[in-house]
């Protein structure tokens, strides 16, 4: 109710405005409001202050709240609607006439050519808007994700019901963590590509060791800096360390408000440094993640963690299920373990040579250095 209000109050072209932005307010925004939205007490106090202090009121008084609203819908509540009971005796009552007149038919769009990479996509020695982009469509909610997590976890893990192709295989499916942290979006990108507190969050990446940083602009025109690092990856106590070859940045999307930190394995980097272990643990994989924090309140932002590993070795499927749900498992308690630590004492970054800050900020004195707003549109549905 609320989002079709406010788009109905940004077509006022008449002098209506203060009397519709009043009703709206009195409906939505005040604290005991008939249908109070959920948002944080900044974003909604700065909405009544604008109205009480008579300033001349305009048609985008109410676009923090509206994101903010919209993107809880996107994220957590249509996503848990549709999969909920409610939603299958909705379905069921209004029978198969309906159901065809809202599906979506994946057979007949192009969500496949929208995500397909090629071997030359992992061998790529920078991360390119295409990357982006996909990272930013796999987030999206969308009828091929199966749930695989229980109600009981305060966390989502989804699969794909559908085989891709990415890199040099179509045997395998996608996967995605989702939940809530009750943090600002600020400070959760920070906490996670921070050097000290990012091994709390990934308790299988132990070792990076910097290959090469590319400027923006420096290797074939590339839009984003990127770090090329060696990640030493532990498995299990039984396996030797496994080293990876990733290519890794940091942006902001502001029309989103969001985060994204985003990576994928190169091989063009495969010399390991001399070191005899790593040469000997060395593994050729394609792999692909992104980690997109999205601002829903002022100490709320909802985390959505995708990713691909494909080892080019026969992995059962009820052992490959079991590791995706660890992954959510561990994530999420890693987070919390993040936040304690962050409640304990003033969070600093670290200054080390492997900061993905840097690759942030060069990303922000390109795109946003001026109040510019940086975002990608995304490829019709």
């Amino acid at each position: 109710m609320f989002c079709q209000e406010v788009k109905e109050f940004q077509r006022i072209i008449d002098n209506t405005l203060v009397e519709k932005c009043t009703k709206i307010v009195e409906q939505f925004v005040l604290p005991g409001a008939p249908n109070e939205i959920n948002v944080d007490s900044a974003t909604r106090n700065t909405v009544v202050q604008k109205l009480d202090s008579k300033v001349p009121i305009t048609v985008n008084i109410f676009n923090d709240l509206y994101g903010i609203v919209y993107r809880e819908l996107q994220h957590d509540a249509f996503p848990r609607y549709i999969r909920s009971q409610q939603f299958t005796d909705f379905i069921t009552k209004k029978g198969e006439s309906f159901l065809k007149q809202i599906a979506y038919d994946l057979r007949d769009s192009d969500i496949q050519d929208r995500i397909l990479y090629q071997p030359d996509d992992f061998q790529s020695t920078a991360i390119n808007d295409r990357d982006i982009k996909m990272i930013l469509n796999l987030n999206e909610d969308s009828s091929d994700w199966k749930l695989i997590s229980s109600d009981a976890e305060p966390f989502q893990v989804y699969k794909s019901k559908r085989q891709y192709a990415i890199g040099q295989t179509r045997q395998f499916r996608l996967c995605k963590v989702v939940g809530t942290l009750p943090i600002s979006y600020d400070k959760a990108i920070l906490a996670e590509i921070n050097p000290s507190t990012r091994p709390l969050l990934d308790k299988m990446s132990c070792e990076n060791i910097v290959l090469d940083y590319v400027k923006i602009g420096e290797k074939n025109d590339n839009p984003l800096a990127n770090f090329v690092v060696r990640t030493g990856m532990n498995y299990s106590p039984i396996i030797p360390r496994w080293y990876y070859n990733f290519v890794m940045t940091v942006v902001h999307d502001g029309e989103r408000q969001c985060y994204m930190h985003m990576g994928k394995s190169s091989c063009i980097y495969n010399e390991m440094k001399k070191d005899e272990n790593a040469k000997k643990h060395g593994r050729y994989a394609d792999l692909l993640y992104g980690y997109t924090y999205y601002k829903v309140g002022e100490n709320k932002t909802r985390y959505i963690h995708v990713f691909f590993v494909e080892q080019h070795m026969k992995i059962p499927e009820g052992f490959n299920k079991y590791m995706t749900m660890q992954r959510g498992k561990d994530l999420h308690a890693g987070y919390a373990k993040v936040i304690e630590e962050m409640q304990k004492r003033d969070f600093v970054l670290d200054d080390t040579e492997f900061s993905l800050y840097r690759t942030l900020e060069e990303f922000r004195n390109k795109y946003e250095a001026n109040g510019e707003i940086k975002t990608w549109t995304l490829d019709a549905k």
